[in-house]
């Protein structure tokens, strides 16, 4: 099994995730159990490495921001990416699963 990954600029609690009143007992475990199984890191611009990763990205697939920082983190990080964003399985550098 791969790793999963989750990249954000500020943690993200559970409770972001609790905030939909249709969400079931069943939904809330699923989500607990999700933010068990991932890394949550933040974005630090103190790291010289992440942030030419980010610029390098960007320049070469010509990509939005915050789909280089998305991509840019999970190279850093050796990560497999988990997105149903069809153009960040354009960059080569990174590995990416479809959800």
């Amino acid at each position: 099994m791969f790793p999963l990954f989750r990249a954000c600029l500020i943690e993200t609690p559970l409770e972001e995730f609790l905030i939909f009143p249709e969400l079931s007992d069943a939904d809330k475990s699923i989500f607990e159990k999700f933010l068990n199984r991932v890394e949550i890191v933040n974005l630090d611009y103190e790291d010289e490495n992440l942030i030419t990763t980010i610029i390098t990205l960007r320049k070469k697939y010509s990509i939005k921001l915050p789909d280089a920082i998305i991509a840019g983190s999970a190279y850093n990080f050796s990560a497999t990416l988990i997105t149903g964003d069809k153009q960040l399985f354009k960059i080569n550098e990174i590995e990416t699963c479809s959800y």
